[in-house]
């Protein structure tokens, strides 16, 4: 019996009654190596949960201070190794067993749950980009191509932030310059991007500039309160396209990276990413396309 079913039962009990049980009688006590048995859990963990508010013992004789725990205390105590197993942290594993009602139990182990699977869903995706770093089979050519860009008009957001915060800020700047181009009338010139400036990855917080090229400024009032009006840089740039998840952006990075300073031909300046296809145009990771973009200084 889980100890949500447990629970319902302590309330109803003539509901679960069962042939050759007897019910009705007063709680049994059991000594803490007894019920280490039971539950498969050491007597020094059984004292840590004690300890921590967890999973305190039915009595403590004020003598010996011998702990007792109560038989029907088993399906807690069995939903407290499952929840550690899980890696719960043990703040999360109080407030589960001390919640009262089944629903708000329910949701803060749910939500645990899905903190698991995105877990293991970064991790599998992990694994596989060190393996395809392992395989030199799975490499593929450095694709480069040099592009020379004039000065544009953009309807841009521009913040400073840690690196740690890139992704959702930009899933949502970009989101609102998009609505923000259609609401005042603004000709796109180009899918959306960003500039991404050396002290973001240098100190790992610094200037980020989430655009939409337009062909020209519009005369109709922005209503966003971020967004403004912004001019991209001309300048010479080596291309390349990153092909999947962004969480692989990394080796496009380093292999763009290594193909200019091989030439010495890189200058400073913001590194641009344009969005070809992205998380707001399909939830497929295998199908987006970025455009990295690398300042260089170009002879000829």
């Amino acid at each position: 019996m889980t100890w949500l079913a447990f629970e319902h039962e302590r309330r109803h009990p003539a509901v679960y009654a069962v042939p050759g049980r007897i019910d009705g009688v007063a709680r049994t006590l059991v000594s803490i190596g007894d019920f280490s048995r039971m539950t498969h859990l050491t007597v020094k963990a059984l004292r840590y949960y004690h300890e921590v508010g967890v999973l305190e013992p039915c009595s403590i004789d004020p003598d010996s201070a011998y702990r007792r725990y109560a038989t029907d205390q088993v399906p807690i105590a069995q939903v407290v190794k499952r929840l550690r197993a899980l890696d719960m942290p043990i703040d999360d594993v109080r407030e589960v067993v001390t919640t009262p009602g089944v629903d708000a139990r329910n949701r803060a182990i749910a939500a645990h749950l899905r903190r698991m699977e995105e877990q293991l869903a970064a991790t599998s995706a992990a694994v596989a980009s060190l393996r395809s770093l392992l395989d030199p089979a799975v490499s593929s050519p450095v694709a480069v191509s040099f592009h020379t860009g004039a000065q544009q008009a953009a309807l841009a957001i521009d913040e400073e932030l840690n690196m740690a915060d890139v992704g959702g800020w930009l899933v949502e700047a970009l989101t609102e310059l998009l609505a923000e181009a259609d609401q005042v009338g603004a000709r796109r010139a180009g899918v959306p991007g960003t500039l991404f400036y050396p002290e973001l990855f240098e100190r790992g917080r610094g200037r980020l500039v989430a655009f939409v090229p337009v062909r020209e400024r519009s005369q109709a009032d922005i209503r966003s309160e971020r967004a403004h009006w912004f001019e991209l840089p001309a300048g010479d740039t080596a291309v390349m396209m990153h092909e999947g998840a962004h969480r692989d952006m990394d080796m496009t990075y380093g292999a763009l990276g290594s193909w200019v300073a091989e030439r010495a031909i890189g200058v400073a300046g913001p590194i641009r990413e344009d969005f070809v296809t992205s998380q707001l145009d399909t939830e497929r990771e295998q199908d987006f396309r970025t455009e990295i973009s690398w300042p260089v200084f170009r002879a000829t």
